[in-house]
């Protein structure tokens, strides 16, 4: 069964663009939807309504419970990814589109996400120093004879590869590597990280993801699309989860 962590409670945020503007943007945004439960954080934790804890179970239950009430006000609807064909299955979500005969998939998982704090993004005083995530992701993409290229993704808020050249929205490849059609076991292919990449290479692979739909207007949409898939999965497979567990104990 699908599970998702609940240690670390990551309220949804919002994005345009990963631009100065946005992540200051961003900053606003999140300090303006944690005041939907401000009533219920208290110096970085938040604490259920009651004033007298109950001990064990029940009032474990009744936290969890008000937490999901709050949580549930915040949920949207998925937005569509542009020229892609989303689905989720548990915390995994699976995007994909054809392309000259080409089978482009991209996986989104709601574990695999890089964390990063607000005040890494944007210093605003008025701005409270909270977690949230952001979206790590493979590409794979299959050719007419079955060879697939898979391309480890993700954002980086701090530009690490700035010099590398062209980005789009800060996306960045970690890692590649490639499969035979007989390949049964992905664990022992040999994998290339950025880091051993060429400029040229790095750069014309970018190239290469773009024209398969990998491009700026597809970052803006994942980043979007993840922050809510993200957000239900908490909900769903954390907190209700816990909820249900509770509920039959």
């Amino acid at each position: 069964m699908a599970c998702i962590s609940a240690a670390v409670r990551r309220l949804p945020v919002s994005v345009c663009s990963w631009t100065s503007v946005s992540l200051r943007a961003l900053g606003q945004h999140r300090a303006a939807t944690a005041a939907v439960a401000r009533s219920h954080v208290g110096t970085g934790r938040r604490w259920c309504s009651a004033t007298t804890p109950t001990r064990g179970r029940v009032g474990l239950l009744s936290c969890v419970e008000e937490e999901v009430s709050l949580e549930q006000q915040l949920v949207q609807d998925l937005p569509e990814v542009t020229g892609f064909t989303a689905t989720a299955t548990g915390c995994l979500a699976t995007l994909e589109r054809e392309h000259d005969g080409e089978r482009v998939k991209v996986e989104v998982d709601a574990h695999n996400a890089v964390e990063v704090l607000a005040d890494e993004l944007v210093q605003d005083e008025e701005v409270e120093e909270e977690p949230f995530f952001v979206p790590a992701f493979t590409i794979t993409i299959t050719n007419h004879v079955g060879s697939r290229l898979q391309v480890e993704c993700s954002f980086d808020e701090h530009g690490q590869y700035s010099e590398r050249g062209k980005e789009w929205e800060n996306m960045t490849i970690n890692s590649v590597s490639v499969m035979a059609p007989d390949c049964d076991s992905p664990d022992s292919v040999y994998t290339i990280t950025a880091e051993n990449l060429s400029a040229d290479i790095y750069d014309s692979l970018m190239e290469y993801l773009q024209t398969r739909g990998i491009d700026q207007k597809f970052a803006h949409d994942i980043f979007q699309y993840y922050r809510v898939f993200e957000h239900r999965c908490y909900l769903q497979y954390g907190l209700k989860a816990l909820q249900n567990f509770l509920n039959s104990t």
